[in-house]
């Protein structure tokens, strides 16, 4: 992974640790057996597809990135959904590694239904710009 794209995992990962109501924040995809033993409300930040953005700045590579954010929880997660909604905008540059964060859309569903375990993907789109060749 490059310095620009660990750089703003950092800083979504740092963001989301700062919202109380979750009670774990990791960058790596979820595995379906950790969820009986992570604190719940958790959330997984999730590396996606990347593609160029043909029009930029001379002597830069500008990107977009699909950043997913795996929320997993007992219970209703429509109000989580607008606390990391309001708290990725708070900082939409990322510290400063990214041009913009604009929220694409999410998806709830659920998986056990006699714990009312829930899921949601909360789907981004960062876009970011680093020096020609070195990312």
């Amino acid at each position: 992974m490059s310095t620009f794209r660990q750089n703003i995992i950092s800083n979504i990962v740092t963001a989301l640790q700062e919202i109380t109501q979750l009670k774990s924040v990791t960058a790596e995809e979820v595995i379906i057996t950790d969820l009986d033993t992570i604190p719940m409300p958790c959330a997984f930040v999730v590396s996606g597809a990347e593609s160029r953005i043909e029009t930029g700045t001379i002597g830069q590579e500008s990107w977009d990135w699909s950043i997913n954010v795996e929320i997993w929880a007992k219970g209703d997660l429509e109000i989580l959904l607008g606390v990391i909604h309001k708290k990725m905008y708070e900082d939409p540059l990322r510290g400063g590694f990214a041009q913009n964060t604009v929220r694409m859309g999410s998806d709830i569903f659920t998986i056990e239904t006699d714990k009312q375990l829930n899921g949601m993907i909360i789907n981004f789109k960062i876009s970011y710009r680093h020096p020609w060749g070195n990312p």
